[in-house]
């Protein structure tokens, strides 16, 4: 109750002096307050039984002697009275004992010597606004702690004075902590490691330089150890001075939804990096056009590196110029209606070549229902579209553009049950142009397989609240023609403001044509990818047949090799047996003729060995073993080899440190003899033959030049010498089988060591070729790979 001048207050004394109560009633009825009732009983006891049949607004409880006594019998009673307010009376100054009874429930305490009239109402005037106080105080917290309870956070209350932090049941919730209240090093050391500073500063800044509100988002540490993504906020409480006393707040877990983030952003990667291998061209365009991701495909067909600045404007720009009205009309339809498309254009590349391309969009629409642009692909449908042209003369090609791109239009009022088309929609469905059309005609001539779905989707947007546009593709039977044809419908529907639908306007379109292309063109694909398959299957066994072939003649070499081998031998035996018999006896001429058959003999069986080995070279086949070569030990090895030669000639010759190689060593130990013989061979007689073999690492601009492979690393190694070198113009035509510069008499020789060279280098992978000068010496230049290139 509320004392106010114009309501009586009703008042319980407990006094057991009737001298003191007499002059309390007095001193009542002659202050301001309006008093209604005065009761007086003796003791705790009769107290009990007036609250219970009275109605008490005020209670003045005098102490007997025994004070102490006094208030565990206040405290006793305390629960029957406890919107009461009490005034305690005393006669002795106890300041312990004011102080226990403000502490439990009682609103002021009075030295019975001190009373006048005017302080018994300035003290009853403060009871009941400090009971009012007490009760809305009281009625807070019940709100606040039934919130907390309520709640799913974690709601939290810290008194900054004391350094404690009250937490509500929802931190024993989310976190499995039974305190209730823990100092603020609790929450602090709870704080993940990596987020500890950055969330202490943050809450510190806004206690401590005038914030009023705060959040951070970071991991705190559960009772089973595990850390969880929590999203914390807070208010600040200052008081009288200024100063942040307490702040309360809320801890709301929101692993879920980071969880749920981290995926999305994983899936968007997966998105991308799935995009950027996809052939066609994908693309995702904001509300404004702008495109917002474009993916490597459609980037290279523009000559773009990125996607930023491919804005709705330039891209029409790149569009064929009689395309770009159709295409403004489809785009700009498809966003006004936020519906998919599909169109066909011609499109600039990066080369300045208009393609077709083929674009088909879906709108991108939140949960919101808010329009954020579209997502699409486009796939090049250039060689469709001139196959399909060289199909038509020109006057049929206009016709079916005309048609394919001519729209009907209709108008259908659900209430009246009228319909109303066009002459290119009744075109469409069989109909002449003044033929009659109505609802139950247009159910009729939807194909039976169609009708179905057409209809409950056509009814979905007759309902309230269901999306106002909408497209449909069905086939449709003529009614009077009977043809099966292909129908694409869009259409808009109105509501009245009694929400039922009133009018649905929309436009159908013919895309027969369409339909029955891109059929073709999937058979179209199958036939030709059989038709690979069997040219594959054809050339598989072409290749094991000339596998075989290359075999057999390989066989054959070597045993042409070996009969062609024995007839020789034999004339060498008899022609060294015959010299030795009548060696003394022939004359000079006969021993002429004797050495020339035995040197012949000789050349032939040279020749014939050369052979064999270029006809196994010819054939690179796969049962040659690539293994570590060190070109250090094949040099070693043939320079002993050609020890006396080289003694022979006089010459110095010097070697770099050579690489290790993936080759085959009996065809490096081949390559290396016939090029360092062949600088011995040709040496010049008027200085000293110097002799090098120098080796590099192949330069990028190098191996461009020779057309290698990229991403394998290349060893250069050069053969030089100051021999008797050769003209330029002959470089290449050195390298050709029986090829002769010199003849064989001044240089002995088969004509078939440069050309064995060149196809060894050949099977390894790499490059060979020569530089010279007349009588100023040669240089054969050598290119291998370091690690044979793997076969696919």
């Amino acid at each position: 109750m509320r004392p106010t001048d114009s309501n009586a207050i009703n008042i319980l004394i407990i006094e057991d002096n009737p001298a003191d109560f007499h002059l309390l009633g007095k001193l009542l009825r002659s202050s301001l307050l309006k008093i209604g009732h005065l009761y007086n009983v003796s003791d705790i006891q009769e107290a009990k039984n007036e609250l219970n049949k009275s109605t008490i607004d005020l209670i003045l409880l005098s102490l007997p002697q025994s004070e102490r006594s006094g208030i565990d019998s206040y405290l006793n009673i305390r629960t029957l009275f406890e919107s009461i307010p009490v005034i305690l009376l005393s006669a002795k100054n106890d300041e312990n004992i004011a102080i226990e009874a403000i502490k439990n429930g009682v609103q002021d305490f009075l030295l019975k010597e001190e009373i006048t009239a005017d302080r018994l109402y300035k003290s009853i005037k403060y009871s009941f606004e400090r009971n009012r106080n007490l009760i809305r105080l009281k009625e807070s917290n019940e709100r606040f702690s039934a919130v907390a309870n309520a709640t799913h956070d974690a709601v939290w209350d810290w008194d900054l004075k004391k350094n404690v932090i009250w937490w509500g049941s929802g931190f024993m919730k989310l976190f499995g902590y039974e305190n209730e209240e823990t100092g603020a090093e609790f929450w602090y050391n709870h704080i993940h490691p990596d987020d500890r500073e950055r969330v202490i500063n943050s809450i510190h800044n806004v206690i401590y330089y005038g914030g009023t509100k705060w959040s951070a988002e970071y991991r705190f540490k559960k009772a089973d150890g595990y850390y969880v993504y929590i999203f914390d906020r807070g208010y600040t409480i200052r008081g009288e001075d200024g100063q942040t006393v307490k702040m309360v707040g809320s801890m709301m877990d929101i692993t879920a939804a980071k969880n749920a983030e981290q995926e999305l952003k994983e899936s968007e990667e997966r998105f991308r990096s799935l995009a950027n291998q996809a052939p066609m061209f994908i693309w995702i365009a904001g509300a404004d056009a702008n495109v917002t991701y474009a993916n490597k495909a459609l980037l290279d067909y523009f000559g773009l590196t990125s996607y930023i600045g491919l804005t709705g404007q330039s891209w029409r720009q790149r569009v064929h110029p009689a395309d770009e009205a159709y295409v403004n009309e489809v785009f700009s339809y498809a966003i006004e209606l936020r519906k998919p498309y599909e169109l066909e254009c011609r499109m600039k590349s990066a080369s300045g070549e208009y393609r077709w391309l083929f674009y088909k969009g879906v709108p991108r629409i939140m949960a919101n229902g808010q329009f954020e642009g579209f997502i699409g692909t486009a796939i090049d449908i250039h060689d469709r579209k001139q196959a399909e042209a060289s199909l038509l003369e020109s006057e049929e090609r206009l016709r079916i553009a005309v048609e394919s791109t001519s729209l009907g239009t209709w108008d259908y009022y659900p209430i009246t049950g009228d319909l109303i088309w066009s002459a290119n929609c009744k075109k469409m469905f069989g109909l002449s142009t003044d033929d009659h059309i109505d609802y139950d005609l247009f159910v009729q001539a939807i194909h039976p397989e169609d009708r179905d779905s057409v209809l409950k989707e056509f009814q979905k947007h007759l309902t309230p609240g269901a999306d106002v546009h909408f497209t449909i593709e069905f086939r449709a039977i003529g009614i009077k023609d009977k043809q099966l044809r292909w129908i694409q419908s869009t259409g808009r529907s109105f509501f009245n403001h009694d929400g039922a639908a009133h009018r649905l306007i929309g436009m159908m379109m013919d895309i027969t044509q369409q339909k029955q292309a891109r059929e073709t063109l999937e058979k179209s694909a199958e036939m030709l990818e059989k038709m690979v398959q069997e040219r594959t299957h054809e050339l598989q066994n072409a290749n094991e047949n000339l596998k075989k072939s290359n075999a057999e003649l390989e066989q054959f070499a070597y045993i042409a090799s070996h009969d062609l081998q024995e007839p020789l031998r034999k004339i060498l035996i008899f022609s060294d047996q015959l010299q030795s018999s009548i060696f003394s006896k022939s004359s000079f001429d006969e021993q002429v003729w004797l050495e020339k058959i035995r040197f012949s003999a000789k050349r032939m069986s040279i020749l014939i060995k050369d052979l064999l080995e270029y006809s196994r070279l010819i054939n690179k086949t796969e049962f040659v073993q690539f293994t570590s070569v060190d070109l250090n030990k094949v040099v070693h090895h043939i320079m002993t080899d050609l020890e006396v030669v080289i003694q022979q000639k006089g010459a110095t010759v010097q070697v770099d440190n050579l690489p290790i190689v993936e080759a085959v060593e009996v065809q490096m130990n081949q390559l290396f003899y016939n090029l360092l013989s062949n600088s011995l061979k040709f040496i010049a007689q008027d200085r000293p033959s110097v002799i090098k073999i120098e080796t590099s690492v192949l330069s990028e601009d190098e191996r461009l030049k020779h057309n290698l492979r990229a991403g394998k690393d290349y060893c250069k190694i050069i053969f030089s010498d100051n021999g008797i070198g050769f003209n330029q113009e002959f470089a290449e035509q050195i390298f050709t089988i029986y090829k002769r510069l010199h003849t064989k008499d001044k240089y002995p020789g088969t004509g078939i060591g440069l050309a064995l060279c060149r196809k060894v280098v050949e099977n390894h992978n790499g490059v060979i070729y020569a530089e010279g000068k007349e009588n100023e010496g040669a240089a054969f230049i050598v290119i291998l790979p370091l690690q044979q290139l793997k076969e696919v």
